[in-house]
């Protein structure tokens, strides 16, 4: 279970990319449960995955239960696992945790683009709670 594939990326990437269940997820976690702090080729945690690909709420909780400062974790391009949440459309309850356990995350700019969130949230047509709240 602690391999890694060509792009770096740990069973627990490729099911925070997949349509595999929180059970899934969780057995992962509890077989490796340092698997969350491993980061892929472009230095995504498996919570950046798991918001680009608009995982569940419960998905989003375990993972940060597991290492809350994944939040804190910046990719390759600077972006936090709020800035791929935005991307990605999540809801309003996943981007509402994101920020609650690091308020400070509205704040980050890519080194990408120069954004911070709300560009992105604004780009993606996110619902006015989520603007309002980022």
């Amino acid at each position: 279970i602690k391999v890694k594939d060509k792009q770096h990326r740990t069973p627990l990437h490729a099911a925070c990319d997949s349509e595999a269940s929180l059970g899934t997820i969780s057995l992962l976690l509890k077989a490796w449960p340092e698997a969350v702090k491993e980061k892929d080729r472009s230095h995504q945690t498996p919570l950046h995955t798991a918001c680009l690909q608009g995982k569940s709420l419960d998905v989003i909780s375990l993972l940060l239960h597991t290492w809350p400062d994944a939040v804190k974790k910046a990719n390759k391009w600077g972006e936090t696992p709020l800035h791929a949440a935005c991307y990605s459309g999540a809801s309003f309850d996943t981007i509402s945790l994101l920020v609650a356990t690091w308020p400070d995350a509205v704040k980050v700019k890519s080194t990408r683009r120069d954004k911070i969130p709300l560009h992105t949230a604004c780009k993606r047509g996110a619902s006015l709670d989520t603007i309002s709240l980022l």
